[in-house]
């Protein structure tokens, strides 16, 4: 108990620091804070702080020894582990763009249409705002995109949910519902219901990986990989007219997607089997 209202207290900590710091560049640098740089600053110091900060103050408040150590981020990770972690980062993609346009079309019950209308509208807020920061023709803006959409959050989030989250909750509970609990917790944070299940099964999947592997690194790779491709896919689409790579999987190219949560599947089993080689020998 008393673990747990540290962690609340170092969470609520980070949130009221970072609504200080972003009512400061309101108060006082208002048109700088609605630019695009403002709004990738204000990102970053919000991933970093609520989410890298938060988990490794938490962890060193709560656990002995080194952060880094605990969440599994001092060992190495074997070549082959890699590999199969790079390829399932590509492979994975139509089967996400297939479960992302499944999970779009989803509606609710009707007595709870005035509910949907305010999550649709939420959702396309937010994707306005997301393809004003990555529709740019900048190359400049295209690397601090890679950083603040997929380095910081590969690393910070990875941080704080499987290397803190889901490796405490093992010892509460079997190590599957861990990973599936931590990948919905993962999904709603994003507050993007209509993109929820994509995202969830993406959080098991990273999930499993930190399981498989014992490592974090791998985590991370595939998280970075998976925003680092979204943006840019998007930086492409937006300079070369008449590319839809965003589009494998969907309509007439579903089957791509089929084949995909196949492989992406397989390769997932793959990894599962190499830990269990791994560990018949120690």
């Amino acid at each position: 108990m008393k673990n747990l209202l540290i962690a609340l207290a170092v969470v609520f900590g980070a949130f009221v620091l970072f609504s200080i710091i972003a009512g400061l560049f309101v108060s006082f640098a208002p048109e700088w804070y609605y630019s695009d740089w403002g709004l990738l600053l204000l990102q970053a110091i919000q991933t970093v702080l609520l989410f890298g900060a938060v988990s490794f103050v938490g962890i060193k408040l709560t656990e002995d020894g080194s952060p880094f150590v605990s969440m599994n981020m001092k060992g190495r990770i074997s070549l082959g582990s890699t590999v199969t972690v790079i390829v399932f980062s590509l492979a994975v993609i139509p089967a996400i763009n297939m479960l992302a346009d499944w999970n779009e079309h989803l509606s609710l019950p009707e007595r709870w249409s005035s509910l949907e209308a305010t999550l649709r509208s939420m959702e396309q807020e937010s994707r306005e705002l997301t393809e004003r920061l990555l529709e740019t023709t900048s190359e400049g803006r295209l690397l601090a995109n890679i950083v603040v959409m997929a380095v910081l959050p590969a690393f910070c989030e990875e941080m704080m949910f499987r290397g803190w989250l889901q490796r405490r909750l093992y010892g509460y509970m079997d190590v599957h519902a861990a990973v599936w609990l931590v990948a919905i917790v993962f999904s709603i944070v994003h507050f993007q219901f209509f993109a929820f299940f994509p995202r969830m099964l993406m959080g098991a999947a990273i999930g499993y990986i930190y399981l498989f592997t014992g490592s974090l690194w791998p985590s991370v790779l595939v998280h970075f990989m998976n925003n680092a491709i979204v943006v840019v896919v998007t930086f492409i689409e937006y300079n070369c007219t008449g590319v839809h790579i965003s589009d494998i999987g969907l309509s007439d190219t579903r089957i791509a997607g089929v084949v995909s949560l196949l492989v992406a599947l397989a390769l997932m089993y793959l990894l599962k089997k190499n830990q269990e080689k791994k560990m018949a020998v120690r």
